[in-house]
């Protein structure tokens, strides 16, 4: 539903609201946290970006693939978020490193080519 809705214009309220609904639901599920997470990234409101990454980093472990893809494929999205925003937000050296992390993992191309970027800037 947060999908659809960030498809249209002036609708983020409802968009947040889903996915704090998504929240409630299965609390200790990682992918509401990243959406809200990859929302406040393109809002640019860093703060916001890197505690719903951190909290969806939370809750990571072992859980079955929803039958949707909501593309969230694993807990490298959630730190490539958290590595974007902690640059942002002044921890240059915790951006770098989870950047440098994560290119030594098995990720899509997508991701390392914007990390590569992200640590031309850095």
């Amino acid at each position: 539903m947060s999908y659809c809705m960030d498809d249209q214009s002036n609708r983020e309220h409802t968009l947040k609201n889903a996915l704090f609904q998504a929240i409630q639901y299965l609390p200790k599920r990682p992918e509401a946290y990243f959406v809200l997470s990859r929302y406040y990234e393109k809002s640019q409101k860093w703060q916001q970006c890197y505690l719903f990454a951190e909290l969806g980093l939370m809750h990571t472990s072992r859980i079955e693939p929803l039958p949707v893809d909501v593309e969230y494929y694993g807990e490298y999205c959630l730190e490539f978020e958290k590595g974007v925003s902690a640059w942002w937000l002044g921890r240059r050296d915790e951006s770098k490193d989870i950047f440098e992390k994560l290119l030594k993992q098995d990720i899509p191309e997508q991701y390392k080519t914007a990390i590569n970027e992200n640590l031309k800037k850095l």
